[in-house]
């Protein structure tokens, strides 16, 4: 993804933006390499964080339509930040039990 962002931001359109964008995918991907047993578990719900991050990405959906002039320009703004926040969601949902069964 990082990739193909980088040859269309700075092929086609040519916008600072680009390094910002490119920095949410890759530390999206860092967030998901890092082994999950480093990660600092904040004792929250499933459902609190699975709200939050509903929350939180139609926020940024909204804002990455609020002036856009296409489907593609919208995904383009909103998708690097929208990877963040799912691989974020994905570490910190609590692990299952296995007392619990």
């Amino acid at each position: 993804m990082t990739a193909y962002y980088a040859r269309f931001f700075f092929a086609v359109r040519q916008e600072g933006s680009t390094l910002v964008q490119i920095a949410l995918l890759l530390l999206a991907a860092g967030v998901l390499l890092v082994p999950a047993r480093s990660i600092p578990r904040l004792g929250l719900n499933a459902w609190i964080i699975g709200v939050a991050t509903i929350t939180l990405a139609v926020g940024i959906f909204g804002w990455a339509d609020h002036d856009s002039h296409s489907v593609s320009d919208t995904l383009t703004r909103a998708v690097p930040a929208l990877c963040l926040i799912l691989a974020l969601a994905v570490r910190l949902i609590p692990e299952p039990d296995p007392a619990r069964g």
